[in-house]
This record gives C-alpha cells, sequence and structure tokens, in this order.
C-alpha cells in the first residue's frame, strides 16, 4: 500500500526529476528537484520533505556531497538510486531509513521501496 500525498525532493538531472514526477503524480505525490548539494540542503529545510532521493545519475562527487550534508543533519528517510551500490563508497552508517538501490528500479518498486521507508520513518518518530 502506497502513502498517499508525499512530498520528495529529488537531487539529480532534471529530466530525470521531472520524469520521476510524471510517474508518481498519479499517487498524488511532488517532486521538487535539485540540482546541486547546497540547494537541496536548502530544499529540506524550507520543504521539509517526506523523502529524499539522491541520484547518482552521473557518478558524480555531487551526490556523495549531497549524501554526506544530508546525513550530518540526520535526513531521513534517504534513498540512493546508483549503479554504485557499495554502501562503503558512499560513507552512510546503517539505518533502516537509508537505502541504495539500482538506478533501473521500475517505478511501481520505486514507489513501494519510497512508501515503505516513509511508513517506517513515521512509525519510528513515533515511538518514544
Amino acid at each position: 500500500m502506497y502513502q498517499k500525498d508525499l512530498l520528495i525532493i529529488y537531487i539529480g538531472e532534471v529530466d530525470t526529476g521531472k520524469s520521476l514526477q510524471k510517474a508518481v503524480e498519479p499517487y498524488g505525490w511532488n517532486v521538487k528537484i535539485a540540482i546541486e548539494a547546497m540547494p537541496a540542503l536548502a530544499m529540506y529545510v524550507f520543504y521539509f520533505p517526506d523523502i529524499v532521493i539522491i541520484d547518482d545519475i552521473a557518478k558524480s562527487d555531487m551526490a556523495k556531497l549531497a549524501c554526506r550534508h544530508l546525513l550530518s543533519i540526520g535526513v531521513e528517510p534517504l534513498l540512493i538510486l546508483t549503479d554504485d551500490a557499495d554502501s562503503e563508497k558512499w560513507d552512510i552508517p546503517f539505518k533502516p531509513a537509508v537505502q541504495i538501490l539500482p538506478r533501473f528500479i521500475n517505478v511501481n518498486e520505486l514507489v513501494n521501496v519510497v512508501s515503505e521507508l516513509v511508513k517506517l520513518t513515521r512509525e519510528l518518530q513515533i515511538r518514544p
């Protein structure tokens, strides 16, 4: 079961972000697109999204920089889409609401993963 009315910050290329927006519109989700790390941080603070998705589309240092900065302020849930799924290279701590997935995940799988991560994060926030 997917979550309704989610706000996603997508960090990556504009065209891919727009494709993601089209794909998730039927679920009532909204995608804000950032192409650099610092604007993504500002968007996180301003919009307080349900989830942040980092797309390592160009295998760039920008994606790792964005990841590092977002983790430093405790952003969860965080989903990283990459062809290089080695968590040691990404230097991320083990956290259930931070996941790395292959870039070419299909839309239905992505919707399910995003929904589950958001649900998990909300459950963890409720617990004392």
